[in-house]
């Protein structure tokens, strides 16, 4: 069976690429790149052009609340720099 790369999603902050139903689903369940174990921020998309695709946030679980900006606790952090 051919791999369909029309659903491609890639996950930030490494890039991997997936499935997009099939890493949403995995997302939500273990926020965490099934490749190299790191954390998943967002999923980009139905990517189009290098500026043009849509991007799912991952929110944090609340294990792992540590992870929110301290002036806006209800929105989460989604840039390491």
């Amino acid at each position: 069976m051919g791999e369909d790369w029309q659903n491609a999603a890639y996950v930030t902050p490494c890039l991997h690429k997936f499935c997009y139903v099939c890493i949403l689903q995995w997302a939500e369940d273990k926020p965490q790149c099934p490749l190299c174990k790191g954390r998943i921020i967002t999923i980009m998309h139905s990517v189009r052009a290098d500026n043009n695709f849509e991007e799912h946030v991952i929110t944090p679980s609340a294990a792992s609340s540590g992870m929110y900006c301290h002036s806006k606790p209800e929105q989460p952090l989604l840039r390491m720099e």
